[in-house]
């Protein structure tokens, strides 16, 4: 099946007035799911390693009439993500809603092969970076009297693949952290959520598709829906499940992937 043209404009949720800081916003799901929170009417910081990026997806935010700000931000560093959440704060005042979209993956290896410092890097940018953006942000969303954090899982956190021990490390204990930060924020209004995508057409897939061309067409047949996924059709997700929409799910993990898990 070939892949579809997909119009994000007509992807949007109901987040008038709200304000949610994206961490991985630079390109692919991340990108997308910037454009979406924004044209869905919520004031957004951007934030990313990447500030080229940042600042070009800033620009088309701004020229359809959105609001956005970018600020250059390593998830692997809490003051770096602190102070993304403090520009929320400052420049739109408040928080409602935290995306943590950043993530990693390595060149394909055994596990006994993995060197440590590539676990390590892994591990901090895929998880704990993912705990940091939590850390930073429920204070802030606390004070508004709830609103939401969704993370970015994988399919890679539900099932295992040969030789991806540590992106499937990472992606498995995302899913265990949102879970149990949804009981802790519960109390508060807060909810947590997870997506976990298939494989879907980003930089990420296919510089891994360009160093094995011979698994393309086998992981496009390993989606039901005959494809891979395109970054709005996350956005677009993501964007819901910060929506009011969404009110009562919180601890869920939705796959976004083409009917895989069920293959």
């Amino acid at each position: 099946m070939s892949q579809p043209t997909i119009n994000w404009k007509k992807m949007k949720a109901q987040l008038e007035g709200k304000v949610a800081v994206l961490f991985g916003a630079s390109v692919g799901i991340g990108a997308a799911t910037g454009r979406i929170l924004a044209d869905s009417g919520a004031k957004v910081v951007l934030a990313s390693r990447n500030t080229k990026a940042l600042e070009s997806l800033v620009e088309d935010i701004r020229a359809s009439g959105g609001h956005a700000v970018a600020v250059r931000t390593d998830v692997q560093n809490f003051n770096e993500v602190k102070a993304a959440v403090d520009v929320a704060v400052e420049n739109f005042g408040g928080l409602d809603i935290a995306v943590n979209n950043a993530g990693i993956n390595v060149a394909p290896a055994p596990v006994d092969e993995v060197e440590e410092d590539v676990f390590d890097r892994v591990m901090t940018t895929n998880l704990k970076g993912i705990w940091y953006g939590m850390k930073a942000a429920i204070p802030e969303i606390r004070k508004r009297g709830g609103g939401a954090i969704v993370n970015t899982s994988s399919v890679g956190g539900l099932v295992a693949a040969p030789g991806l021990s540590p992106y499937c490390a990472s992606k498995h204990a995302v899913i265990g952290l949102s879970r149990a930060a949804a009981l802790d924020c519960a109390p508060m209004g807060i909810r947590v959520n997870v997506v976990a995508p298939g494989a879907v057409d980003t930089d990420i897939f296919n510089n891994w598709m360009d160093a094995h061309p011979e698994q393309r067409s086998h992981m496009i047949s390993l989606h039901p829906l005959g494809r891979i996924g395109e970054p709005p059709e996350v956005g677009s997700a993501i964007a819901w499940l910060c929506s009011d929409a969404a009110s009562f799910i919180t601890g869920a993990v939705l796959a976004i992937d083409g009917g895989y898990m069920i293959a």
